[in-house]
């Protein structure tokens, strides 16, 4: 549906326009403060559109690994050798037929090792390309490079970044405050990005999971690039993480942030994984375990209004030894 529908886009002349009717009776200093000030909200409204363009990029990263992965796989059962016409009549029919099934499923189970083929390499190096594309296509005052992820936007290209970064760990006690909500809107079009990534690279930390003797070193770094995107997402961060009720679909990253906690307990309880962020040297374990820590306690903190958070706790806490409360 998204893909018939065009992507909406903003008339800057029209904003434009509108400032210098509003303020047509001002003076020049006055009116140029006006287009100044509708140039940077429109910064503020490109995050939803450049969504908008990522979400498509997502479902499509989705459904074309996972069409791969079915055109992989054997055919089905029922296109197998013999035909239904040859099946006996009656009541035994049904009977037959679970019989074959039940025998097909074990010989498929015995020869999955045999069939995977691996995660479809060259699908997902353009999936990233297209990524990395979306990334680099976006407007100047919403770029960002993976070295800079935590620090402020460059809404002006001619006003230097604050010092300190936009996104932290931990913020203090003093709440902070931003125009435009700026931090929430970046943190969510960064975090999605990542997430993108992630999902991305995922079929390696399966095929590293179930078939680790199979990993080669391309492998290997895509399975650590894995890990790498989902570390230390902004959005877990302060100061979006003190504000989660201005956080769009709140409750949709509960389930995120489950899957990935359950991953990153794995990359210590699983000699491949383990191995892999020792030796790959792409992510480090202090950002492995201060990501755990800002996930669980965005987990701990909204289990009290969310059911999936509530129940996702029930089993982090065992899994990562903590404290019932």
């Amino acid at each position: 549906m998204e893909d018939e529908v065009p992507m909406p886009y903003f008339h800057q002349a029209q904003e434009q326009e509108e400032g210098h009717q509003s303020g047509g009776n001002s003076i020049s200093g006055s009116s140029t403060v006006g287009a100044g000030a509708n140039e940077e909200r429109s910064h503020f409204q490109y995050h939803f559109l450049a969504i908008i363009a990522l979400r498509r990029l997502i479902a499509r990263i989705h459904n074309v690994i996972h069409e791969c992965e079915r055109a992989m796989q054997s055919e089905p059962l029922w296109q197998g050798s013999g035909s239904l016409e040859k099946e006996p009549d009656g009541s035994t029919t049904g009977t037959h037929a679970h019989q074959k099934l039940a025998t097909s499923t074990v010989q498929a189970a015995s020869e999955s090792f045999d069939d995977y083929g691996g995660p479809p390499v060259a699908v997902i190096r353009e999936m990233v390309r297209q990524l990395d594309s979306w990334r680099a296509l976006l407007p100047r005052p919403l770029q960002w490079s993976d070295n800079d992820k935590f620090d402020f936007p460059a809404t002006d290209p001619m006003t230097r970044r604050p010092n300190e970064p936009l996104f932290s760990v931990d913020q203090g006690p003093i709440p902070i405050g931003h125009r435009y909500n700026l931090d929430v809107v970046t943190a969510q079009l960064r975090t999605r990005f990542y997430y993108a990534r992630f999902m991305t690279y995922r079929p390696f930390v399966y095929k590293a999971l179930h078939f680790p003797e199979l990993m080669t070193p391309d492998d290997c770094n895509c399975c650590a690039l894995a890990i790498k995107s989902v570390c230390l997402w902004p959005l877990a961060m302060a100061p979006p993480k003190n504000k989660k009720r201005l956080v769009p679909h709140m409750f949709a990253w509960t389930q995120s942030f489950m899957g990935i906690l359950l991953i990153l307990r794995m990359t210590t309880a699983n000699d491949c994984l383990s191995r892999i962020v020792d030796e790959a040297h792409v992510v480090g374990r202090q950002e492995i375990e201060s990501t755990m820590d800002i996930m669980l306690d965005w987990m701990r903190d909204v289990k009290q209004v969310d059911g999936i958070a509530e129940w996702s706790w029930g089993i982090l806490e065992p899994l990562y030894g903590l404290q019932p409360e």
